[in-house]
């Protein structure tokens, strides 16, 4: 493994192992991003947790991550997740050298995997170049296409593993109900209805029909020749080919009928007979899951786990059991922004404290409207998420992300009561804004019909507007002359609540912010807004705004300062040298026990400034909550009244790349300024900003 903290400088690629929260990780992440339409979502932390593991192979050519494998790996084998090369550099070796490098450190597995679509042909011509064959299709998820199972052997029998590998002996079984089993049946998804389409799609992912093998009892026949149409009843018993069947030994279903009868009042119906036979096949027939939504069934769970150990789930829970246990990293708790408080996914031991804890009774909300929600989301944990935020256990938020191209949607996004109830909402909206903005989304919508006034208030803020039934918010990225953004603008097919147009034309430092703010994190070329240079302390900075430097220490932020969006900043009162409003580029200041200082790392708005008393300024910005009454009176060399600058800011963006003070410096004299020792602020030309922003993002 080659150390993160080494320059590389090497003409010949360079192959190491990714670590977390580093420079190389982030490169990983763009070219992710610039790939994602193909790879498909992956979760911004779940890099972090693979980094962690060891588990994102990357290749350095002159000090640049080109490519990068990143794989996951059981007891018998290791799966190729994604392989992206960056494309200045294909042609030239690069997949060869990532999957020499995985082969030498899963020797020791069976087998090399990996699925892709049939139809990907330059993919499938690298698959076999790499010494892949093809052993299996299946459906895929998009209508008509197929995925197809790609295998290398590392060691053992090829013919005895691949055997092993179809007769699905490690897959968990799942027993399915009759309702579901109908859902599945159908010849047209469309012939579902809502819950049942769920269901369906989720049971029959690519993904999951990798884990798990599908099982009916032979009570489904009897119940499909208890159907009066022929031609429904024809189509089921076709359909009954796609299962296994569930059965065992005749004596352990009549020993485990009685016990579940047993359970049951002691006039039942044939319904509740038809539930009694299901649930004892299952048993007899050594089934891991028995899925139904049925509610009379689902009342059982407990008594028939304790009884037999079979567990009884909905669909969506069984879909997060089995997701959970395949990627155990995605639910693990991580501090919310580099605070102490802790944000998880929603997995099956809390969705029931979820919904009765944000569930909005208040509104009107039912909960079977609500658990339907969040099921939808939990059904396809591939692509879609929901977070819940506690602090020392106790629910405060909860929030739902479904991803799909360019737009990210949020069904769910509740608040529970609190101190810090309106921070949390404020915090939550800049947060998915700063999520869609990672994601490369140009659309963020939320369609939650229970907000609580908080967030509306945060949505306002944050720019977003009402769009027929949702609330709506327009992502621009890069750097753009006016007739570009106007055109970008235009796109959308929306009336957003601002007049590009005029904004663009009046060119004041005022309307370029608010069309900045807009957009975010769009920024406009030949504008007449101030830029600068701030130098700012790394303890400062991990409080204020910087969550990688905050991660690095021991005790995260303070939840109060870093759950802000908007936060102000103290400094002397002399030089007067900044203005209002502006851009700004953050400068670390050199700590040799963190990661990337002395450097540049991130820029924001300026929205305010303020020079009086410290006292008077401290009372002021208070409600941000970011320095004590101590931390303000010694920037006034401990008098109340001495006369210091408070400048309040907001829309910062941290840089995938931290731009090195030699680097900046040398963009300073090429553009007409001159070096700086950043000993107070240092105003800048927009050239110089525009240069330092596309080197710190990493734009072509």
């Amino acid at each position: 493994m080659t150390d993160n903290t080494t320059v590389l400088s090497s003409e010949n690629p360079t192959t190491i192992e990714i670590p977390p929260n580093s420079q190389p990780l982030t490169a990983v992440k763009r070219l992710w991003r610039m790939n994602s339409a193909t790879l498909g979502f992956f979760p911004d932390g779940a890099f972090n947790e693979y980094a962690k593991r060891g588990q994102i192979l990357g290749v350095v050519l002159k000090e640049k991550c080109v490519g990068y494998l990143l794989y996951a790996k059981s007891r018998e084998y290791a799966r190729i997740t994604h392989l992206c090369v960056h494309p200045d550099n294909r042609g030239q070796g690069i997949p060869e050298i990532l999957f020499k490098a995985l082969k030498q450190r899963v020797e020791h597995l069976e087998s090399v995997r990996l699925t892709c679509r049939k139809d990907f042909d330059s993919a499938n011509n690298l698959w076999r170049r790499l010494g892949l064959t093809i052993v299996g299709e299946k459906p895929a998820r998009a209508e008509g296409k197929t995925l197809q199972i790609w295998k290398r052997e590392l060691a053992g029998l090829p013919l005895l593993n691949y055997l092993d590998e179809m007769s699905g002996r490690d897959k968990q079984r799942v027993v399915i109900d009759a309702n579901i089993f109908i859902a599945l049946a159908k010849e047209q998804i469309s012939d579902c209805d809502a819950r049942e389409m769920m269901d369906a799609i989720a049971l029959d992912a690519d993904w999951l029909s990798e884990l798990i093998t599908l099982h009916i009892t032979p009570e489904i026949r009897r119940e499909i020749s208890r159907q009066n149409d022929i031609g429904t009843q024809r189509n089921r018993k076709l359909a009954l080919r796609r299962f296994v069947e569930c059965n065992g030994d005749a004596t352990l279903f009549e020993s485990a009928k009685h016990k579940i009868r047993s359970l049951y009042p002691n006039k039942i119906n044939k319904r509740d007979e038809s539930d009694i036979n299901h649930i004892a096949y299952s048993v007899a027939g050594n089934a891991d899951y028995f899925v139904t939504n049925d509610a009379g069934i689902l009342k059982q769970q407990k008594k028939v786990d304790k009884l037999f150990g079979l567990a009884i789930l909905t669909p969506a829970e069984l879909v997060t059991i089995i997701h959970e246990a395949e990627h155990r990293h995605y639910y693990h708790p991580a501090r919310l922004a580099g605070t102490m408080t802790k944000i998880r996914r929603v997995n099956v031991s809390n969705i029931q404290e979820t919904q009765e804890r944000f569930l909005s009774y208040t509104q009107g909300e039912r909960s079977s409207d609500f658990r339907q929600k969040l099921d939808k989301v939990l059904l396809s944990p591939d692509k879609n998420t929901a977070h819940i935020v506690t602090d020392r256990s106790t629910p405060l938020a909860l929030w739902t992300e479904c991803i799909s191209g360019t737009r990210l949607d949020v069904p769910i996004l509740r608040v529970s009561r609190g101190s810090l109830k309106t921070t949390l909402a404020f915090h939550l909206v800049w947060h998915l804004t700063r999520t869609a903005v990672e994601n490369g989304a140009t659309v963020l919508t939320v369609t939650d019909d229970y907000l609580d006034p908080e967030l509306t208030q945060a949505l306002l803020r944050y720019d977003f507007f009402r769009h027929e039934s949702c609330w709506k918010r327009i992502i621009v990225h890069g750097i753009h002359s006016p007739d570009e953004l106007i055109r970008k603008i235009e796109a959308h097919h929306d009336t957003p609540p601002f007049n590009a147009k005029s904004l663009l034309t009046a060119k004041t430092p005022d309307a370029t912010a608010k069309l900045e703010k807009a957009i975010w994190p769009a920024k406009v070329i030949n504008s007449s807004i101030a830029s600068y240079i701030v130098a700012i302390k790394p303890w400062w900075a991990m409080q204020l705004f910087d969550k990688q430097l905050a991660e690095s220490d021991l005790f995260g932020a303070k939840p109060e300062l870093m759950l802000n969006g908007e936060n102000v900043y103290y400094r002397s009162a002399h030089p007067q040298i900044l203005s209002a409003p502006s851009r700004i580029l953050w400068y670390i200041t050199s700590d040799p026990k963190k990661p990337d200082t002395k450097s540049i790392r991130a820029c924001s708005q300026i929205v305010e400034i303020k020079r009086g008393s410290a006292s008077d300024l401290y009372k002021k910005f208070k409600h941000l909550g970011v320095y004590t009454w101590e931390d303000v009176k010694n920037i006034a060399n401990g008098d109340p009244q001495a006369k210091i600058t408070a400048f309040r800011f907001t829309l910062t963006e941290l840089f995938e790349q931290p731009v090195p003070w030699n680097d900046f410096q040398s963009i300073l004299l090429q553009t007409k300024g001159k070096p700086h020792t950043l000993q107070c602020p240092v105003n800048i030309s927009e050239s110089a900003f525009l240069k330092i922003y596309r080197r710190g993002m990493v734009i072509q």
